[in-house]
């Protein structure tokens, strides 16, 4: 069984990303300059920062701090240099420090495909995976690729109503069973499909909709979710978040056929959310290597996922 997770192909982008990448970058600017002028103080302060990645802990702070210990650990070398540089040895002493640490909170835990799986048949199943962003209206150019990809399934998520119109319009025809949910907010999601869907059922977890359900590969059954976790940005969201990825990990644990897992799961790679949930499903990471997903200039740390059991 092969599989395919395709980034978000559009060309839409909302004006509060490029506003906040261009105050990140002057906060950034400033940070650094400040930092040269306060070296041990900003040294210690990313040795605590570094910490927190690595505790075992959940809640607000910590899940931030381990979100965003990639972008610390890119800038962290960096200041390592600067501070080489600049014979600022105490300052590049403790940002070596944090570096160890940020490095440790990095490690995947999540193993990756070594090969194509295949179910017992040998035959494949395709999957495609994405996530179109409300505030992308290039509906053509987007579905253009979807359908030019040619999975036997199609994920995709944040489906507002106008979405769901288009969808359904150009992608009925080639795939006739289907379960649409759009909603005003960026939750909406939908899963098509050339082959049979069964056992059907929309979960409500975290107030949020889930899509589960099963599929055959030549006679064996493959149990599969879609789902799209909130992300940990906002404070108010961290106990939707946490009782969804508990609700997801139970349904999860507790399916007896092989499973396929696919989402926005709004979790890192190295993410401990994100190993509980394959250690409770045995899942593997359906990639061979750690290529991007939306965001793309993340690299390997992109949110966009599909897990398997088999």
């Amino acid at each position: 069984m092969s599989h395919v997770i395709n980034p978000d192909w559009n060309n839409g982008h909302c004006q509060t990303m490029q506003q906040f990448n261009q105050a990140s970058a002057q906060y950034l600017h400033w940070m650094l300059q400040d930092a040269l002028r306060n070296e041990l103080f900003y040294g210690f302060l990313l040795v605590g920062f570094a910490s927190l990645t690595i505790m075992p802990v959940d809640g607000y702070v910590f899940t931030m701090a381990e979100s965003l210990a990639f972008h610390f650990a890119i800038s962290s070398a960096l200041l390592l240099i600067v501070g080489i540089v600049l014979r600022k040895w105490y300052f590049a002493g403790a940002v070596t420090i944090g570096l160890i640490l940020l490095t440790m909170a990095l490690q995947p835990g999540i193993p990756l495909q070594k090969a194509n799986a295949t179910v017992s048949s040998g035959n494949d199943l395709t999957v495609t995976h994405l996530n179109v962003l409300t505030c992308n209206y290039d509906y053509r150019a987007t579905i253009d690729r979807l359908l030019a990809s040619d999975p036997d399934i199609i994920s995709i998520q944040e489906v507002s109503h106008q979405w769901a119109d288009k969808l359904n319009q150009r992608i009925d025809s080639t795939y006739p069973h289907s379960v649409v949910i759009p909603r005003s907010d960026s939750f909406g999601i939908a899963v098509f499909a050339k082959k049979p869907l069964k056992n059907v059922e929309v979960q409500n977890w975290g107030d949020l909709p889930n899509i589960t359900g099963q599929v055959k590969v030549d006679g064996q059954k493959v149990h599969f979710v879609t789902s799209h976790v909130p992300s940990p940005l906002r404070l108010e969201q961290i106990n939707q978040r946490q009782t969804m990825m508990r609700q997801l990990r139970q349904h999860i644990k507790n399916q007896p056929f092989p499973k396929l897992v696919i989402g926005d799961l709004n979790t890192v790679s190295w993410g401990r959310d994100l190993q509980r949930l394959t250690d409770a499903g045995q899942l593997t990471d359906s990639r061979t290597s750690y290529a991007a997903t939306y965001p793309a200039w993340l690299g390997f740390a992109g949110f966009q996922h599909l897990f398997i059991s088999f």
